[in-house]
């Protein structure tokens, strides 16, 4: 999730309302953007971990619908808190699980190490 662009003016941020909220979700925001009316959900868990997103999209061929975000297993890497498992739902239906195997964030990768796959620097590796 980019959430950086909740900083953008184009971006009105509110507060979703309580009845809004799934499960395991205790707050959680709304954003609409001007520029195409498209209106996106948030929630966060009791440890302000964002734990679950919603919104338009389409997926050709499936076409257009909600895609619902699911975030788990957060883990501690590289001194961040990330989530090893996104379960998506399209339209209310099961559409994919992923699972992180490893993760490097904020890694700096000289793009000559992808010529030479020992050169690739190691990341965390999920629990």
């Amino acid at each position: 999730m980019n959430l950086d662009t909740l900083l953008l003016p184009a971006a009105r941020v509110t507060p979703l309302p309580r009845g809004e909220l799934p499960a395991g979700v205790v707050d959680g925001l709304a954003v609409a953007f001007a520029d195409d009316g498209a209106r996106y959900r948030i929630g966060f868990d009791d440890r302000t971990l964002l734990v679950w997103a919603a919104g338009p999209i389409t997926l050709p061929p499936l076409g257009d619908g909600e895609l619902v975000a699911r975030f788990a297993d957060f883990q501690r890497t590289h001194g961040r808190t990330l989530p090893f498992r996104t379960t998506y739902l399209f339209r209310g239906a099961p559409l994919a699980e992923e699972r992180t195997v490893a993760a490097c964030p904020n890694l700096s990768v000289d793009p000559a190490a992808f010529a030479d796959p020992v050169r690739v620097p190691r990341c965390d590796r999920a629990r």
